[in-house]
Parts: C-alpha cells; structure tokens; sequence
C-alpha cells in the first residue's frame, strides 16, 4: 500500500534566504539573515536550526513535511538538503517513513505566495497547513485546526489572541487592514475571520482551486476565497506578527495587484499573462 494513504496532513513551510549563507557561523548564532529576506524574522539568527527544531516539533507518523525553497543563494540551499537528508536519517522518521520529510526548489524566487503554492501542489494529506518558517506558529494549533476543519470546513485560519506586546509598524497594520477589507468587502471573508499564514486547507478543496487557478497574480487566500469555502478560525496566545522586511513601495505593490486582480477591477482585460496550474508545477523541481 502506498505511504501516501496514510498520511492525513502535510505542512508546508516556505523559506528563502538571497544572500550568502555560512552555516558554520549561524550554528553558533551568529546572524546571518540580510536586508530585503521577506521571509525571515529579523529575531531569528538562524533559519536552519530554526527549521531543524520545526520539522522535530511538527513530525508525526500521520503528516509530511514538505519545505519550498524559493531560489535561495547556493549555501542555504546546500544547508536545506543537509538538513533534511540529516533529519531523515533520526528516529523520528522510520526507514519506510524517510519520504515523510521533502525539499522543492523553485526555479528562481517567485515570491513566497507561488512557493506556498507549489508546495501544496505536491501534498498528500487530506489536509494541508501552511507555516512559516520563523518558528512562531506553534505546533500544538495543527490538531485544533484540523479539528475545527473537521467540523464542516474547507478553510481555517489560526490568529494571535491577546498577542504579547512587540513593536510593529504603521505599514504593516495598515497592510494588514487593507487585505481584511478586501477580502471581507469583495472575497467573502467572514468579518469574525483574521486572515493569516498560519491555515489549515482541506486538500480536495485546494486541489480544484489550484486547476482552476488563472490569474496573473496568484495569492493563495484570494485564490482560495473566490472559491466560496467554509471558513473558520481558532485563536492562539502568543506574539503579534514581527515587522515586515518588504519596504513600503513593495507593500504597496503587493496591495495594489491585490484590488486589481482579485477585487473590483478584475473584470478589466490585463495584458500581463495568466498563471495557470501548469505554469507553476513548471517552477520547480523536487530533490
């Protein structure tokens, strides 16, 4: 019987590091992250000691794992085979279970939304959480989410409750409450629902979204709320979102293709081609 039957949830976890990389000198945390890396958290001085202590947290005899390298410099890349050939081999993956554990590399970086994406598009859960690769998203949520999936819905998303106090900036609350409103106003989003990184998909769900996906700017929750899901929420206790390492001109781009593609001005004929389901299994390659 395939391995792939048995798995009942597959976590997807998108990194990216552009710069050069010296694992030697962040095992003994040294920061190695550099401007302009949306995906790592300005605290966290080691991405791959961070990964490690995610995929031992997260691994169970009923999930995968499955992290999306979106075109990171060689050494980072290097130092994600490492890890996870490494990780395969300990004893929270059996011999008949190694597979549990896989690396896709994007072509080159496409940003971490297409990353998430293609990672889903490989999974074999039937159901699919995606997290980020900071470490902040606690583990013990996953069976919450699935459990609260598991009660009639195909989209949930875990928030910060009574978030610790942390410094975050005018643009990223302000982001924050312009992708609310554009998913609450022209997407569906119930107005009780906090949009986050941190979800549980059901996996038959996304798999149509995907195939029908044809958009020139895919965005996994607009994608997935165009679609009309059930969706819910749980809250957790913990830290409120780190400030954000896009600068303002790229959030406001990010914001802008938003409302032109997924909000009211949708309807208006673009001449910037159209991503479908093929376009992205095309951008990457699985080691």
């Amino acid at each position: 019987m395939p391995t792939s039957d048995r798995i009942k949830v597959s976590l997807i976890i998108p990194t990216f590091h552009p710069a050069e990389f010296h694992p030697e000198r962040a095992f003994h945390g040294e920061d190695v992250s550099s401007g302009g890396d949306p995906y790592l958290n300005t605290e966290v001085h080691n991405p791959i000691q961070t990964l490690s202590r995610m995929i031992s947290s997260c691994a169970d005899k009923e999930r995968e794992i499955i992290i999306c390298d979106d075109g990171s410099g060689a050494e980072y890349q290097t130092a994600l085979r490492n890890l996870c050939r490494n990780q395969r081999d300990t004893e929270i993956f059996s011999p008949l279970k190694r597979n549990r554990l896989r690396c896709i590399f994007m072509d080159r970086n496409r940003g971490q939304q297409i990353a998430t994406i293609a990672g889903m598009s490989v999974a074999r859960g039937s159901w699919i959480i995606t997290m980020d690769d900071d470490g902040e998203h606690p583990p013990e949520c996953i069976e919450e989410l699935i459990a609260r999936g598991e009660e009639g819905n195909d989209l949930v998303y875990a928030a910060v409750k009574q978030p610790e106090k942390r410094k975050t900036t005018c643009m990223r609350r302000t982001g924050s409450a312009l992708n609310q409103f554009l998913f609450t106003r022209f997407l569906g989003l119930p107005k009780e629902v906090r949009v986050s990184s941190f979800r549980a998909i059901r996996a038959t769900w996304f798999r149509q979204t995907f195939e029908n996906l044809e958009n020139p700017f895919p965005y996994l929750s607009a994608m997935l709320l165009r679609e009309g899901p059930r969706v819910s929420s749980i809250r957790y206790s913990g830290k409120a979102a780190s400030a954000s390492r896009y600068s303002i001109a790229s959030l406001a781009l990010i914001w802008w293709k938003l409302f032109r593609f997924w909000g009211p001005l949708r309807f208006i004929p673009s001449e910037r081609p159209h991503l479908t389901a093929d376009d992205i299994r095309s951008m990457y390659r699985e080691k």
